[in-house]
Formats: C-alpha cells, sequence, structure tokens
C-alpha cells in the first residue's frame, strides 16, 4: 500500500528530477522536506504531509526499495532522515514525467480490475 501511494503521488518522479536539476556532487539523498516542497502541496498541509510521508519512506526503505540514511545534521542538532533512489526504485520512475530524458523507466503494474481478472497495464 505504501509503495502504490508513493507511485500515486508521484514521489520518485519528483526524487528523479531532484536528481535531474542538481550536479554530481549534490545528488542522490533528500528530506522528506525536500521532497514535498517540490510537490503540490498547499502550505498549510506541508508539515503533516511531511510526517506521513516519512513514515511510508521509512517503510519502503525497510523492504529496499530506497536507500535511506540518517543525516546528523550539526546546525539543528537531530538526526535526519533522507532517502535517495536505487535500483529498484527507479523502476518506478515515469520516464515522460522527467524535464530531461534519462534511463529512468516504470515497469508494467498489476492493476485490479472489479469486473474482470487482473490485466497488465
Amino acid at each position: 500500500m505504501g509503495l502504490k501511494t508513493l507511485i500515486k503521488l508521484e514521489v520518485f518522479d519528483v526524487m528523479a528530477n531532484a536528481d535531474i536539476e542538481k550536479d554530481a556532487t549534490e545528488r542522490g539523498f533528500y528530506s522528506t522536506e525536500e521532497i514535498v516542497s517540490r510537490m503540490n502541496v498547499s502550505p498549510d498541509a506541508k508539515m503533516r504531509v511531511s510526517i506521513a510521508l516519512d513514515r511510508i519512506l521509512r517503510v519502503v526503505a525497510s523492504h529496499g526499495v530506497i536507500h535511506a540514511k540518517i543525516d546528523h545534521d550539526t546546525f539543528n542538532k537531530h538526526p535526519t532522515r533522507k532517502c535517495g533512489l536505487n535500483l529498484v526504485s527507479q523502476y518506478f520512475v515515469n520516464k515522460s514525467y522527467c524535464k530531461l530524458g534519462n534511463s529512468y523507466t516504470r515497469p508494467s503494474l498489476m492493476v485490479a480490475n472489479p469486473s474482470r481478472r487482473p490485466t497488465m497495464v
């Protein structure tokens, strides 16, 4: 369910576009605040969305779908979880969404149709 939510919210696409926009030395890992700031979220809901997204990303990272690391920020004096794409999560990036062409592609997913058997999309 968490993976489906990340695909519907296009979190993988946002992370891939952030990778494209940064230079090679800054690529890789993003905090939930950085991800939410790139999404179309109202300013009032950003904190709630950031907390919920952090929980979902933590679960998905525990299954090895994305990379996650703890960044010890000396300025705020509290650890921050940062997430990044890995070989598995790159399959969930929509290539047509990315601003510049790259090697990311989204695989066919099984979608349950209540009127018929599950079909490939």
